[in-house]
């Protein structure tokens, strides 16, 4: 309870602070008039942008993480972000942020679940006017690389800029079920060929599959009574006694 008294008394004095700054450079020029950001709790997400797990909030005019060691980054330095190892078989994804600034190292938050996904999109297509450019990824990138080689080309966003990453999500483009159904023959034959003269010709092989069965019958039953026909004579030359010599 002690506790709790004490945090309460110093958010009222650091409100009140707050407040009394607000009002006094509110009557200065707008380049030396100060903002108190409020960190949106409802949206924050646990991540790893140092050593720990922390709580990352985001704010209307950046994003914050508030222990030690602090992290705020501005959403006007922000060129895009990009979200790496999302996979439905993995339960966490990194999220790497790329500066207007290009010779900025990108920042990395590493371990976000994967549940908080969809709501940092959110925030980032609301978060200023036209929303911040975003991709996803199933694999992780080699930032040192990718920098290098965007540095030393000053025709990078002429010649397509961060477009690329889009392409690195994995999506197969989709086809078309009308192709599928055109390209698919059930007989084993080429696509597109004639279901019709397919059965006519299967009924004729049908046909002759029968009439040369029925010849096959037929020879084995008279063979069987040509057999039988020996074996009878057979038996009658044995029944008949033999003539004795004078």
């Amino acid at each position: 309870r002690r506790e709790k008294e004490m945090k309460k008394k110093i958010n009222e004095e650091f409100r009140n602070f707050v407040q009394r700054v607000e009002e006094y450079t509110g009557t200065l020029p707008a380049h030396q008039q100060l903002i108190f950001d409020v960190p949106e709790r409802k949206l924050g997400f646990m991540g790893v942008p140092h050593k720990n797990m922390v709580f990352i909030m985001p704010c209307l005019h950046c994003l914050v993480e508030l222990s030690e060691p602090f992290m705020v980054i501005t959403l006007e330095d922000i060129r895009l972000v990009y979200f790496e190892r999302v996979d439905l078989s993995l339960h966490n994804f990194d999220m790497v942020i790329i500066f207007n600034d290009l010779k900025r190292v990108p920042f990395q938050i590493k371990a976000i679940d994967r549940k908080s996904l969809e709501g940092i999109k959110q925030w980032l297509d609301g978060a200023v006017e036209g929303g911040i450019t975003h991709y996803e990824g199933p694999r992780g990138m080699n930032w040192t690389k990718i920098m290098q080689t965007v540095r030393a080309n000053p025709d990078f966003e002429k010649e397509g800029g961060w477009s690329f990453l889009s392409m690195e999500g994995g999506e197969e483009d989709e086809e078309d079920p009308d192709d599928l159904e055109s390209e698919y023959d059930p007989s084993g034959g080429e696509a597109g060929s004639d279901d019709g003269g397919d059965d006519e010709e299967y009924e004729k092989d049908d046909d002759e599959d029968k009439a040369k069965m029925k010849d096959e019958l037929d020879d084995d039953a008279e063979d069987d009574d040509d057999d039988d026909d020996d074996d009878d004579d057979d038996d009658a030359s044995e029944g008949e006694p033999e003539e004795e010599d004078d």
